[in-house]
This record gives structure tokens, sequence and C-alpha cells, in this order.
């Protein structure tokens, strides 16, 4: 059986695993030719204010340099999905959340 590829900007990364999915659409972790783990967003472009809007946000995002924000990488829209490829972090919002919160109340 083969493991599952997506090209991104000319980069063949390698699909390990579903971290999440949301009403937008789906995270994945992926490993670089370099062996590199990222989280991959992909989107499906549902009309043309969507796709204003995430390029707004890529934009913005990418322009962000705060070490507390989880740092851009790259995006490419492939055949109507959108695919953005972010620095992969320790655990999602909801986990880190709870924990931070025991912490506090602790």
């Amino acid at each position: 059986m083969t493991t599952p590829k997506v090209t991104i900007s000319g980069i063949k990364y390698t699909l390990s695993y579903k971290i999440g999915q949301g009403q937008q659409g789906s995270v994945y972790c992926i490993q670089s030719p370099k062996g590199e783990m990222f989280a991959l967003k992909r989107m499906d472009i549902i009309n043309d204010d969507f796709r204003e809007r995430m390029y707004r946000e890529i934009t913005l995002h990418h322009s962000c340099k705060c070490p507390n924000i989880i740092k851009f990488i790259d995006s490419e829209e492939i055949d109507g999905e959108l695919y953005i490829i972010l620095e992969l972090g320790e655990c999602n919002l909801s986990t880190y959340l709870e924990t931070k919160e025991s912490k506090t109340l602790n």
C-alpha cells in the first residue's frame, strides 16, 4: 500500500495522519522530503468571497513574526482546494486551553 502524497509549490509531502476536521476543511500532519513535520490545512473554495477572505488571512498570517503564533510556511490553490502549510504545534487549541486553565486553577 502506498502512502498518500500531496505536492505543494513543487514539494512532495507525505500525509501522516488526520489531526482534525472543521466546517471549512481538514487538517493533516505531513512530512517533508527532509523529514520535517508540518500541519496541512485543506479547504474547499466554496465561492469567491471565501477565496478572498482566505487570501487576506494568508497575507496577514505570513506577515506575523510573533513567537506565540504558529508560523506560516506555504500555500497553494489546486483545483478549487486551498492548501496551507503551517508549523506543527505541540497540541490543538482546545487541549492547550484546557491545560492552561487547569494550571491556572491549581
